[in-house]
């Protein structure tokens, strides 16, 4: 139920269980994306293994583990599992890129795709918060691990114009 939804933020904090574990050790994105669904809703786990197990269906879409060949599978279960809006652009189209004020959002790019998944290259899913002049971005990879950073909204959006950007806006996340 999205009025029960917990702190976007919260769940992120370094004493959190989500936090902990995606300081500690090097999550691939749309794992962190996918547990971070979860605990919006309440679930917490000790292991990476222990949240896909919450919810195996919405970690396999999210992590687009089934041979999917729609690049958009994991923002758009994002969506539907506590979305409120979502929009996808195309390349060069950073102009718009729209943002809910004080929202969270759960974002999907891709810097090429093909007619089959074998030719989809540069993907990354991550966390953005809009505060009206900047975004916060979270993410995570296995090669750099964690990173929680804020950026000039125009900045930001002059970068997603290199890709094909899929966004679903979370605006009854609480910050």
């Amino acid at each position: 139920m999205l009025g029960d939804l917990i702190s976007g933020e919260g769940v992120l904090a370094p004493a959190a269980p989500l936090g902990a574990q995606l300081r500690a050790a090097k999550w691939p994105c749309s794992s962190m994306v996918a547990a971070w669904l979860m605990a919006i809703h309440g679930h917490e786990a000790r292991t990476m293994g222990g949240w896909a197990k919450i919810r195996p269906d919405l970690w396999r879409a999210v992590n687009l583990y089934d041979p999917i060949d729609n690049p958009w599978a994991g923002v758009t279960r994002a969506h539907r599992y506590a979305g409120d809006r979502l929009q996808i652009n195309e390349p060069g189209v950073a102009h718009h890129i729209q943002l809910t004020h004080k929202s969270w959002h759960v974002v999907q790019r891709w810097r090429q795709l093909g007619w089959s998944r074998t030719n989809w290259l540069g993907g990354h899913a991550f966390l953005v918060y809009f505060d009206g002049a900047s975004v916060r971005v979270v993410q995570s990879d296995m090669a750099l691990g964690f990173r929680d950073e804020t950026f000039c909204f125009s900045r930001w959006a002059l970068e997603q114009a290199k890709y094909a950007v899929g966004v679903s806006h979370m605006p009854r996340v609480p910050k």
